[in-house]
């Protein structure tokens, strides 16, 4: 049934829908009171009917309104990649750069972000190699897909999206969270086309399927309700303080306020909760153990947290003893440390101290020159190590 709603809402008409289903409500209970007696109680129905009446008609101007504004952003705007058709539904691609003898570098955005949310990285890559950017169903430029969204179905999808627009590997995957996540899992699926990881404090999948299901779980539970509300022009979603002015995601530039405008569209919303549920219900999608990569080059990029933020945040909201906080930060470092071990190459190295999960913002030149380095590592003529 979930899956359904998600449908529905990813729809553009879905505002314009509800409104209508309101209005035939009130249809209905003026009907109801016409038939009524004593008098009394027609008086109550009719006011009854009077008030969602209203309500039904603000809802309508206001989702109305809602459905204008995105068509006049889509007809304004147009993606800088291309729309690529994979079987029944087209993914938006971005790339920019000529192929080095190194690796193609392929981006995996955290939460379910558009690819564009990595493009102050992907610029300086371009010049020195080819660099691919890409939405995955439902986020940024990119149509709905089918639901349920899982890990499984997104990297069976960029499989096939990769070889509809000609992009040909071998790939450095570089992944921040959840798309650290995405990335081992393609990497596992397609290790023909994979060259080496870099992840970016990547999600493990300990952190989806015992600790995610807090975090994760929470977003997911509320995705349907918040795609409802900007269906109906309820929410003032395009000032979402992701993006706001004090996030780091500021350091992108140019292309925010697009990234806030489409990250915002229900199609985004339901997708991200569809994925991130999926992923928490479905352990064994998810790949993990030492050595299931093989010996591809990893560098595990993480955080040099003491987890206070984390530990503060945690306790606030739910209450936890200081005895759970300490398993909880200590099974997250756990997990993360043992995505090197996915891998006999795997190495681990720590981000700089005043930095935290959001490194690849805060400091974009350290995480550039881990990219540059592996780059290095995975040329023909480079260096045999990552620094």
């Amino acid at each position: 049934m979930t899956d359904i709603i998600y449908v529905f809402l990813s729809k553009q008409w879905a505002g314009l829908a509800i409104s209508t289903c309101f209005g035939m409500l009130a249809i209905l209970i003026g009907a109801f009171a016409s038939g009524q007696d004593p008098s009394a109680l027609k008086t109550v129905m009719w006011i009854v009917q009077g008030t969602v009446t209203i309500l039904v008609i603000a809802l309508l101007a206001s989702a109305s309104w809602q459905a204008l504004r995105v068509r006049s952003f889509m007809k304004n705007n147009r993606p800088q990649g291309k729309l690529v058709d994979i079987g029944g539904f087209r993914l938006h691609l971005f790339a920019e750069g000529v192929r080095s003898d190194g690796p193609v570098v392929l981006w995996f955005p955290g939460s379910h972000d558009q690819g564009m949310v990595m493009q102050h990285l992907h610029k300086d890559i371009a010049t020195e190699t080819r660099s691919i950017l890409f939405d995955r169903a439902g986020s940024g430029w990119s149509d709905p897909g089918p639901f349920p969204r899982s890990v499984a179905s997104e990297v069976d999808e960029l499989g096939r999206l990769l070889s509809s627009a000609g992009e040909k590997g071998p790939f450095l995957l570089v992944g921040h969270s959840f798309g650290g996540l995405l990335a081992v899992n393609f990497a596992h699926a397609f290790p023909e086309l994979v060259s080496g990881l870099v992840l970016l404090d990547a999600t493990s999948p300990w952190n989806m399927t015992t600790a995610g299901k807090i975090s994760f779980g929470t977003l997911s539970r509320i995705s349907i309700k918040n795609a409802i509300a900007v269906n109906l022009g309820l929410e003032n979603w395009i000032k979402q303080k992701r993006f706001g002015i004090e996030s780091p995601y500021q350091i992108i530039g140019a292309p925010l306020d697009e990234i806030r405008f489409l990250s915002a569209l229900p199609k985004a919303i339901c997708a991200m909760g569809s994925a991130l549920w999926s992923a928490c219900r479905n352990p064994f999608d998810l790949a993990d153990g030492t050595g299931t990569l093989g010996n591809v080059p990893i560098a595990n990029v993480l955080p040099a947290s003491d987890h206070q933020q984390t530990r503060e945040y945690l306790r606030a909201r739910y209450d936890f003893t200081d005895i759970q906080l300490k398993n909880i930060c200590q099974g997250s470092d756990d997990a993360s440390r043992r995505l090197t071990s996915l891998s006999s190459q795997g190495e681990v190295v720590l981000a700089p101290k005043n930095t935290g999960h959001m490194f690849p913002y805060e400091d974009p030149a350290f995480t550039l020159n881990i990219i540059h380095s592996m780059i290095k590592r995975l040329t023909p003529t480079g260096a045999d190590a990552v620094h």
